[in-house]
């Protein structure tokens, strides 16, 4: 009965997939699962858990009704369940295992920060210095040359500098059809590294000014941390790009740009993370939740409603109606943003990680951080942690020091 539950669930979660990804992002592999097929399927288990069929036909919104009543808690477990041990890639590891356990701190600490920050720099503005194309060149060939005397990575960049590195903004819609084409992918994205057969792309967004130093050694730190590295998102791949953001900050406030500048463009930085955070702010609660109890039920969730709304009260039939909606439309968002929470998790955790290498830098330090950029694999993580002033040991980070049930034993 519980494998075809299960069962009844992944079809369920597939149908979903089916309905809001497009043909090209459909596993070809289950290119024959069409809609119809699935329901079929559905129905199957279905009579096989309650020896009836459904009677509903291909209707969407009734199916869709009828199986979040009976097993939405369990599917949103279910998907979270998936989704921690794909953007923690959960093997058993001492490391894996902390990163896991202390989430929600990581979690908490950098919103936090982020909030402090913004509130302090929200009406700061600053007029960034103007650069011409070939400064921009040479400043970050400058930074390379420092954080790498083995001139390895300015020689990466001058490889792909001529022909790889491409201004977006500067393009007409033709030749932006024809890279579009040529990659693979919908260049409207601007500011990111595309790996594809045609080969390594930067595409940058032309500024003008200092923000370009910061945005081209974001992307590039991406083109050589990848080089190596199989997995297109883990939950440590930004924070390579992010700490040498910042290392280039730092870089460009000795070299006499003013702190207001500086402040500047890293407020640009805070906000769009802050704006991430928001935008999974409700997976963020489920996965805190989860984290908390291994499990999420309604009675759960009824407690952690005011979480969400603090200094709000709601009856207690009102809260279960919105409980539930929330409920529902974090199972979706599970099944249709799983990229985006891998992602905003990445950022959150190289965000942590970064504030702790920056207040701990070293030349041994700087070393190791150009170590694991060149081969994220080779690296000793749990080491690598303690030199980021990390104890790896700890099971929470939080200063009530409130201990947490582990997710995965």
């Amino acid at each position: 009965m519980e494998n075809n539950n299960r069962k009844l669930f992944e079809l369920y979660a597939l149908l979903l997939a089916r309905e809001f990804l497009d043909e090209e992002h459909w596993p070809e592999s289950l290119s024959k699962l069409s809609e119809d097929v699935i329901y079929k399927y559905i129905n199957e288990y279905y009579c096989t858990i309650n020896g009836e069929y459904l009677d509903i036909g291909n209707d969407k919104e009734t199916l869709f009704n009828f199986e979040k009543e009976q097993s939405r808690y369990e599917m949103l477990c279910d998907n979270i369940k998936k989704v921690l041990a794909n953007i923690c890639d959960y093997d058993g590891s001492t490391v894996d295992l902390f990163v896991l356990r202390n989430l929600i701190p990581i979690y908490d600490s950098v919103y936090n920060s982020i909030s402090e920050y913004v509130d302090k720099f929200s009406c700061h503005e600053s007029e960034l210095s103007k650069l011409s194309k070939e400064e921009v060149i040479e400043i970050v060939k400058e930074i390379l040359t420092e954080v790498d005397p083995s001139l390895e990575w300015v020689e990466l960049y001058n490889d792909i500098l001529d022909s790889n590195v491409v201004y977006v903004n500067e393009l007409n819609q033709e030749k932006k059809d024809l890279l579009c084409g040529l990659l693979g992918v919908d260049v409207s994205s601007i500011n990111s590294h595309i790996r594809s057969e045609a080969g390594d792309f930067l595409l940058l967004n032309y500024n003008g000014n200092t923000s370009d130093v910061v945005n081209t050694i974001h992307e590039f730190i991406h083109y050589v941390n990848r080089r190596n590295c199989k997995k297109r998102i883990d939950i440590f791949c930004e924070f390579p790009s992010i700490f040498y953001e910042f290392y280039a900050l730092n870089y460009l406030r000795r070299k006499s740009y003013s702190n207001d500048e500086i402040e500047n463009i890293k407020l640009d930085r805070v906000l769009d993370l802050h704006y991430c955070i928001l935008e999974s702010f409700l997976m963020i609660h489920y996965v805190k939740m989860f984290i908390e109890n291994y499990d999420i039920n309604h009675e759960l969730d009824i407690s952690y409603f005011p979480l969400l709304f603090p200094g709000e009260e709601y009856p207690y039939d009102e809260m279960g109606t919105y409980v539930k909606d929330f409920c529902d439309e974090c199972t979706m968002d599970f099944v249709k943003k799983e990229y985006d929470l891998k992602s905003v998790t990445s950022y959150i955790v190289g965000s942590y990680l970064t504030l702790n290498a920056i207040n701990n830098l070293s030349s041994t330090l700087l070393d190791e951080i150009r170590a694991y950029t060149n081969n994220s694999s080779d690296c000793n993580l749990y080491d690598f942690f303690v030199d980021l002033g990390i104890n790896p040991d700890e099971i929470d980070l939080k200063k009530d020091d409130k201990k947490r049930k582990r997710v995965y034993n």
